[in-house]
């Protein structure tokens, strides 16, 4: 089974150009229509006239990033009929047209969250980071959310008013920005919707409507979801790959339901056909400290149809994105353990999940965590490393 490198691209939304990715030693993108309303259809005229801009390109196109999932569906409201309807027609047209994997995601409201988007790192670099106590900072002094404290260590709680101390003004709208836009507005979600001069207000609203939905309740909407989309995906031969929770634990009040590996053992268990599949993304497992990434690869290996590969290193209170080859035995092991477990794949594509800023990504505004540089160089390490071991 041969590993393909990529990078994600966002189309008429992204400074990065597609002959920038085909120079940096790319052979495919990862990207979607992102132009779209989420819920509409996409239409085969409209899938082919990207494809074909990529294959211009020198480029290929095989998974989608993402399809997203309406949020009434994960809400488990009547109009998901339509929702439902939908994303199974976009799935066939886009099986038509040749691509082999749709990437999504199950998260309620948010998509993935950090609190830094420029933690200082080695060399003058910087990443992304998740802290807890910022969160909680957030959650309890800023959106002032009922209940909020109780969701948090004491020692968290103190700890995060005396950095509510330290903030002037400028650092709390900076800090609200982060979580709320910083990460969200690019990508397609709810809160990419909301009015930038009421972010507080629009949040507690979108938060409010997902009232009286726990576990159980978001399990069950998301069994009913994959229970009408599998068969059709397995139908049209194309590969549902969902993408962990990240950070892979609740936040916000909000139920997480694709954060550990019991999670992904009910997931495949529901749905045993092959066509419900996961995203492997190595991120955002390993920011749990029980997390053993080489054991998960190796227990979902014939689930697995695409690949994010990056590490976090975990602090007092969080983590932050590491280099990409910063745990070079676990990589080792997951790549050979795909290789030889991947049972009936020719190929595996992947991409290095987002890169941490460096040299001259800093003059230039990129979406957070996917500067150029710096995803090259995750991209032209994690290629070396595959042939340097021959796998």
């Amino acid at each position: 089974m041969e590993f393909i490198g990529s990078l994600r691209w966002f189309g008429n939304n992204d400074r990065i150009t597609l002959e920038q990715i085909r120079q940096g030693g790319a052979r495919e993108v990862v990207t979607a229509l992102h132009e779209k309303p989420i819920g509409a259809v996409w239409e085969k005229e409209e899938i082919t006239a990207l494809l074909e801009r990529i294959r211009a390109a020198g480029l290929d196109w095989t998974v989608v990033e993402s399809l997203p999932v309406h949020e009434d569906i994960k809400k488990g409201k009547p109009e998901r009929e339509r929702w439902i309807e939908n994303y199974i027609a976009s799935l066939q047209n886009l099986a038509a047209c040749g691509i082999r994997v749709i990437c999504y995601n199950f998260m309620p409201l948010l998509d993935w969250v950090r609190t830094d988007l420029r933690y200082p790192v080695a060399g003058g670099r910087d990443a992304l980071a998740f802290d807890w106590k910022c969160l909680a900072l957030f959650d309890i002094f800023l959106l002032k959310r009922v209940g909020a404290a109780e969701c948090y260590p004491e020692a968290w709680v103190s700890d995060a008013a005396r950095m509510l101390e330290t903030l002037d003004e400028e650092g709390i709208q900076q800090l609200i920005h982060t979580i709320l836009k910083g990460t969200q507005s690019f990508v397609n979600g709810p809160m990419g919707e909301l009015d930038a001069a009421d972010l507080m207000v629009g949040f507690n609203e979108l938060l409010a409507s997902y009232d009286g939905i726990g576990t159980a309740e978001l399990r069950s909407n998301y069994r009913y979801f994959l229970d009408r989309v599998v068969p059709e995906a397995a139908r049209a031969n194309i590969y549902l790959a969902v993408h962990p929770d990240d950070p892979p634990f609740s936040i916000f009040g909000l139920p997480r339901i694709m954060s550990t590996t019991e999670d992904f053992a009910w997931l495949t268990s529901i749905q045993p056909l092959p066509h419900n599949g996961i995203t492997f993304c190595t991120g955002s497992l390993g920011s749990r400290a029980d997390m053993d990434l080489p054991a998960f690869a190796k227990k979902y290996a014939d689930r697995i149809h695409f690949l994010h590969l990056r590490f976090t290193e975990l602090t007092e209170s969080g983590f932050f994105e590491a280099d990409h080859l910063s745990r070079p035995k676990d990589l080792k092991l997951i790549l050979k353990t795909l290789k030889e477990r991947s049972s009936g794949k020719d190929a595996l594509v992947f991409r290095p999940d987002h890169g941490q800023r460096m040299l001259h990504d800093f003059d230039v505004d990129y979406h957070p965590g996917y500067p150029l540089l710096g995803r090259l160089k995750g991209l032209f390490e994690l290629d070396a490393f595959i042939k340097a071991y021959s796998v």
